[in-house]
């Protein structure tokens, strides 16, 4: 790609194709197929200019591309004998270097791809837009806002020079909301035509669509509100749901992933409580109880996690368990007694077991007939509805003959189904094995079910294109659409129907100043590499810094990760962008934003061009590594790279106590023997010397344990650590009384809070070791670990502890025991940096205090 001349071949090749006036023949090579008549009429216009082709849902878009050279892998493979090549995530692309992709553009004349890669390639300057001869842009209507289709031609087609055909497809140009006239949708369309630099089509005459082309039986049906004795269990449920969130507010730490775990832990009792009561609002107490048993089964899940998040998950199962028997005491029998043969579902919704939304449902279900003739599609608006209905489905007597099960989409939500589970689940669909499939608007696009039979959107789409791409779903001759809604909805319902009628005017009446209209897509603010085309935005910048901190050198237990302080200026806030500590660069503040997310932005966006100058950034704006395994293991491991334990998906995994460090000694007066483990570092930096530690414990280690190495990776510089057996030693009374204060102060200073709220004392603040310390000790922790005197010869003769530090922290305990205030008179005494931290008095000396560079590992 450096190389003009290769570049330059390399475009001439791939533009070749680029005069599509050109072609000698409408059918592709290879193919016994003709296009239809309007499918010849949309291709006449899209050789001419670049295309929105409006058309339904089954009206064969997809050939009109083919005849363009270019579309999905499958249907291009069979019909053309041009070289082509599908690109995904899976497949690694994602860590692919210049060499792998020039050799896969070279290759090939068709290259199919989401839009993110394409966008990714592009932006790391990996091909070049002005290499494109012909775009097709499947469900083009996405291109608007900070989707990847927009942001490509937002950032390098309107940038470009030498621009490429762009042929975009979709059955529905509008796709927001609050659409209800035709201006509405002449501005979106509009909008669309702008950014695709592109004008729309669409077949005015419909004679032949219509004849080749299966469209659904729509109807509508309506539904009363939902019965008050329903309702009447919604407050006992808040109640006892507020008695939660009082339980998990005791449960304080002191350590900062424990109470974001437990933030967490809130907010997904309080998504729990929104789930529940919609299935009570919406679909009644049968299927509210099957949302509770859901959340019930959740919380039973937390096993792997720390004992007291654990606590806080118990104390959640307790108050959910208490809302089962609510409900149970609400149906008045068992659960598997409701629903028998002889269950009168009249009676159950004047009661409130069901709602009247659900029992219309069943009563289409059992409209249907046999099994083997139905395959339906259910839409609704949340992953809980899907799960509770297909339960609830499956006891129900009258539709047994049916098969149900329920898709969710590629989310995170503690509901979603895994993605191979649901490639079977389709599967099965498509097969005929499953005939009643409940689904999120997952299923809207780009999923063909030929034999889908019916399509009912249980809860009413909220956009246009919602309602013309679901409704594009039931493909099958005399299929059905069935659009349901309580009497309430009923003017939406009418304003949805109306809107799509309004969006194919506006696609028919383009207007006469259409073919004058001129871009009006500004520039976007960038930095360009000019040897590469190389780029970055303010959009791209932030996931940019986030593949920087995740490609520096790390040992495989930890994770590098940026960190943001805001401050609050005039006009809105400044950003100061922190990085891990062996970036290349550490801090940088960027210029004032008008929000906080816009402030992020541009601190992160400052950074990307800081490390470029610098040379972290190679002049593709990929992350300079010096070593190339490392791309390939972790392009080896990306499909798991979202799994349990990675930053992506971050937990507090359960402890399992180590018995080496466990011991019996912390009662004894008089001494105790132990053995000792000598910690080493040697710097790559030959002028940085750290102190050694030694771990002292009762139990001996196994030698693979006991003699190790590893590399630590700090800024600009290699640690190698080493754990190597010193034999034993014995510590007297008086040495241990020492140790133990050392500890107690090293490891709380650090790790925990030496000051806290005082629950005596109001508005005081009391000092951890003031009291007795005994509580802060366990059995099953109980080792300690000692700074050293000197790092070399330590283990050919007594062992240099060195206690000249030790006695100085027991000497600033003491005195701190004694003449703590409950003011601002502790403060932090830091020496040099990397220095021990020590809290004394204002007024302690600081000349008497022992100093020790030190290292944690």
């Amino acid at each position: 790609m450096d190389d003009s001349s290769h570049q330059n071949q390399d475009q001439s090749k791939k533009r070749k194709l680029q005069n599509v006036d050109d072609s000698p023949s409408l059918e592709s090579p290879g193919s016994n197929m003709n296009p239809r008549r309007y499918q010849t009429q949309v291709f006449e216009v899209a050789k001419r200019r670049n295309t929105i082709a409006v058309l339904d849902t089954g009206s064969g878009k997809t050939f009109i591309a083919v005849m363009l050279m270019k579309e999905q892998f499958k249907n291009i493979k069979d019909l053309t004998d041009f070289q082509v090549e599908e690109y995904y995530g899976a497949k690694g692309v994602d860590t692919w270097n210049l060499k792998t992709w020039e050799k896969a553009i070279s290759n090939n004349d068709v290259l199919v791809m989401t839009p993110q890669i394409l966008l990714n390639v592009l932006r790391k300057g990996f091909l070049r837009i002005e290499m494109i001869c012909l775009m097709i842009i499947d469900e083009c209507h996405r291109a608007i806002g900070n989707h990847p289709y927009a942001r490509i031609m937002k950032e390098f087609y309107h940038q470009a020079n030498e621009k490429p055909k762009i042929f975009g497809m979709t059955a529905s140009p509008v796709s927001k909301k609050g659409v209800s006239s035709m201006m509405d949708c002449e501005n979106q369309i509009s909008e669309l035509e702008s950014i695709l630099d592109s004008e729309r089509y669409t077949v005015e005459d419909r004679t032949e669509i219509d004849r080749c082309i299966s469209s659904a039986k729509e109807s509508c049906t309506f539904y009363d509100q939902a019965r008050s004795s329903a309702l009447s269990l919604k407050p006992k449920i808040e109640a006892l749901w507020f008695k939660c969130d009082a339980l998990l507010s005791e449960n304080q730490s002191n350590y900062k992933d424990v109470d974001n775990k437990f933030k967490m832990l809130y907010q997904r009792m309080s998504n729990e409580l929104a789930k529940i009561l919609h299935c009570l609002e919406d679909l009644g107490i049968l299927c509210a109880y099957e949302a509770v048993k859901i959340c019930h089964e959740n919380f039973s899940k937390s096993e792997g996690e720390s004992e007291i998040y654990r606590k806080g998950c118990l104390q959640c199962i307790t108050v959910v368990e208490e809302v089962i028997k609510i409900i149970e005491e609400s149906l008045h029998l068992a659960d598997n007694k409701i629903l028998g043969v002889d269950f009168d579902y009249s009676k159950a919704e004047d009661l409130g077991y069901i709602s009247p939304k659900l029992l219309e449902l069943i009563k289409l279900f059992e409209s249907f007939g046999e099994s083997s003739q139905v395959l339906c599609l259910i839409f609704v608006d949340r992953i809980i509805t899907a799960k509770v209905i297909e339960r609830f489905a499956k006891k129900v007597p009258q539709i047994s003959h049916f098969t149900v099960s329920y898709l969710t989409g590629n989310t995170t939500s503690v509901d979603a189904l895994a993605p191979r589970r649901q490639k079977e689940i389709l599967d099965s669909f498509r097969s005929g094995k499953v005939n009643l499939l409940f689904t999120t608007d997952v299923l809207e696009e780009g999923i063909d079910v030929p034999n889908c039979s019916c399509v009912i959107r249980f809860d009413l789409p909220k956009t246009v294109r919602s309602y013309v791409q679901s409704r594009g779903r039931s493909r099958r001759a005399n299929s059905q659409f069935v659009l349901m809604g309580n009497l309430k909805q009923r003017n939406q319902l009418f304003d949805i129907i109306r809107s799509e009628r309004s969006m194919t005017d506006a696609s028919i009446n383009k207007g006469q100043e259409s073919s004058l209209r001129v871009s009006t897509v500004g520039k976007t603010n960038a930095y360009y590499v000019e040897s590469t085309g190389a780029s970055v935005t303010l959009d791209s910048s932030a996931s940019l810094i986030d593949r920087y901190c995740a490609k520096l050198p790390r040992d495989k237990y930890s994770c590098a990760k940026p960190s943001f302080e805001f401050m609050p200026v005039e006009g809105g806030y400044q950003c100061t962008l922190i990085l891990p500590r062996n970036a290349a660069l550490q801090k940088i503040t960027g210029p004032p934003g008008g929000d906080i997310r816009l402030a992020r932005y541009l601190a992160c966006f400052e950074a990307c061009k800081k490390l470029h100058q610098m040379g972290a950034l190679n002049e593709h704006l990929v992350p300079f590594t010096k070593d190339p395994s490392e791309d390939v293991h972790i392009g080896k491991n990306k499909e798991s790279s979202s799994g349990a334990g990675t930053t992506e998906r971050k937990e507090l995994h359960g402890t399992t106590n180590i018995r080496a460090l466990s011991g019996a000694w912390g009662d004894k007066l008089d001494g105790a023997k132990f053995h000792a483990y000598k910690f080493e570092f040697a710097c790559s930096v030959v002028s940085e010397i750290y102190c050694g530690f030694v771990l002292l414990i009762e139990s001996k280690l196994d030698d693979d344990v006991g003699n190790v190495e590893l590399d630590l990776y700090l800024v600009s510089k290699i640690v190698k650590a080493s754990v190597s057996s010193c034999g034993q030693v014995d510590l007297d009374a008086k040495q241990m009384m020492k140790a133990k204060c050392f500890h107690e102060l090293f490891f709380n200073g650090l790790f925990g809070r030496l000051v806290f709220k005082s629950k005596s004392a109001v508005g005081g603040r009391e000092f951890l070791l003031q009291k007795e310390t005994k509580s802060l000790w366990s059995p099953k922790h109980l080792y300690l670990l000692l700074p050293l005197e000197k790092l070399n010869d330590i283990c050919g003769g007594s062992l240099q502890i060195n206690w000249r530090g030790i006695n100085s922290c027991t000497s600033a305990i003491e005195f701190l025991r004694r003449n703590f205030l409950c003011s601002l008179e502790i403060v932090m005494i830091t020496a040099q940096s990397h220095h021990l931290m020590i809290p004394v008095h204002r007024r302690w000396n600081v000349k008497e205090q022992t100093r020790f560079t030190l290292l944690i590992v």
